[in-house]
């Protein structure tokens, strides 16, 4: 039910309600809670109260609203999972039909009511006849022009970051107008801080923003830095505007440790917000764990998985890779290699004993492989944000040998082995791996799970969003 009132009448507004203020072109929603509206705005005047159209929509079921960069579904890669606990627990407290989900990747490859400006048409004609990076760097420039101006380091070293990378205009647009066309809104979470066009919007209307971020995303490309001129200052002056982007967020919600005691100890409040399964991962985990018994697990074969197209991730893989090449495996262990960009590690028609690439494999297929390894490699040598696979593999009742580096990120899930980056302290902790059997049962993952913080449900309930 929609009212308008005059601001002289709002005292009559004693139940919780939706309050949208029109002045100009501005506009501020208020929730009124049940004692009723109390106070203005701050970004609205007294004096400007007469001028003022105020909508105020009655028994309202509130909504939220979770932008996603690439995806968040159950499927795919580490950061669809991320994103899809995000949304999943969005819908366990509003209601999963009360959560609406935009996600850039799947609009900017769907028809848009609002078309790209004619820049953009113009620059991608042609970047098709610039060679490499020049071209790639045209179409980038005509896709958000804005990434270039507020980051100009970016036209020398790709720093894997901007503030407005998925805030172009017509995005923003295309947001504002959900948020017309639903104005039970009350929360908007977004996984990233390239949406920096949507926060600052959120801003000026009082709609609540929370991020929920994969990483500290000026770091994400930080190992390119070193070896080019001028390159830390490129890196410093990224994480420069995006702690101003974190300051415009009502919450900061990080999966690693590591970054929440750094942008608290800058001074912006975050909360540890670790990645756990949830839902249909959680059920196909759970499936795999009791599948696992002493006739199916097969001793001596691992599994070595995770997405080698991103950077830090490839590094640790080569640099195994490469002493599995030089040193050679031990002589009871089978090693299968799988994930995005896997089948790039090896030279062409080059070989090692011991040692299976397969690449991409289907959901299927990775499911078959959980089933029957003894143990999965995590070699991570450096990089930020978390490893989702590693309480993936918990749930699931596998072990995992992996690097130290992660451990600093989270709360250790049961099953691993950790082992620091001496190529002999892998080889000796799969060796032993490669004799012995580990039972799902040996794998305490529920008391674990209980222990870890909640803090986007923590934060839910305290703010009052219900």
């Amino acid at each position: 039910m929609v009212r308008r009132y005059r601001p002289n009448v709002l005292k009559m507004v004693s139940e919780p309600a939706i309050v949208t203020f029109h002045l100009k072109r501005a506009c501020t929603r208020i929730l009124v809670n049940d004692a009723g509206l109390t106070v203005y705005h701050s970004g609205i005047s007294t004096s400007s109260r007469h001028r003022l159209s105020i909508t105020v929509i009655r028994n309202v079921m509130k909504k939220a609203i979770y932008l996603s960069r690439s995806g968040a579904d159950p499927y795919g890669p580490g950061g669809n999972h991320r994103s899809y606990q995000n949304i999943f627990e969005l819908g366990e407290h509003f209601g999963h039909d009360a959560v609406l989900h935009l996600d850039y990747g799947i609009w900017r490859r769907s028809d848009r009511p609002f078309p790209l400006r004619l820049i953009s048409h113009g620059t991608y004609k042609v970047a098709a006849l610039l060679p490499g990076r020049i071209g790639r760097l045209f179409a980038n420039f005509g896709r958000n022009p804005k990434a270039f101006v507020r980051n100009p380091g970016k036209l020398f070293l790709d720093t894997g970051y901007t503030p407005p990378d998925y805030s172009e205009y017509a995005f923003v647009r295309y947001y504002r107008k959900l948020l017309q066309q639903n104005p039970s809104i009350t929360l908007c979470v977004v996984d990233d801080v390239g949406f920096d066009g949507i926060i600052k919007h959120n801003r000026k209307i009082g709609l609540k923003t929370v991020l929920c971020s994969h990483n500290l995303e000026c770091f994400d490309y930080f190992v390119c830095a070193y070896s080019h001129p001028g390159g830390i200052r490129v890196i410093a002056a990224a994480f420069a505007r995006e702690l101003k982007t974190l300051a415009q967020c009502d919450k900061r919600l990080l999966p690693s440790k590591v970054e929440t005691g750094l942008i608290n100890g800058l001074g912006l409040p975050a909360a540890f917000y670790p990645y756990m399964p949830v839902g249909i991962v959680y059920e196909r985990l759970r499936q795999i764990r009791s599948d696992r018994t002493a006739d199916t697990i097969q001793k001596g074969v691992f599994l070595l998985m995770g997405s080698a197209g991103h950077y830090s991730t490839r590094e640790s893989f080569l640099w195994f890779v490469d002493n599995a090449r030089r040193n050679g495996l031990p002589a009871n262990a089978r090693i299968t290699v799988v994930g995005g960009s896997t089948d790039t590690l090896l030279q062409d028609n080059e070989a090692i004993p011991g040692l299976d690439v397969k690449g991409w494999v289907e959901q299927d297929e990775l499911n078959k492989l959980m089933r029957s390894v003894g143990a999965v490699l995590i070699p991570q040598r450096y990089g930020l944000g978390t490893l989702t696979r590693l309480s993936e593999l918990s749930c699931a009742g596998i072990p995992f040998i992996m690097s130290r580096h992660p451990t600093y990120a989270l709360n250790l899930p049961p099953g691993a082995t950790v082992v620091d980056d001496v190529w002999q302290q892998w080889f000796d902790a799969i060796e032993h791996a490669a004799g012995q059997v580990i039972l799902p049962g040996d794998i305490l993952y529920d008391p674990w799970e209980k222990q870890q913080p909640r803090a986007l449900t923590t934060y839910l309930s305290r703010s009052g969003e219900k």
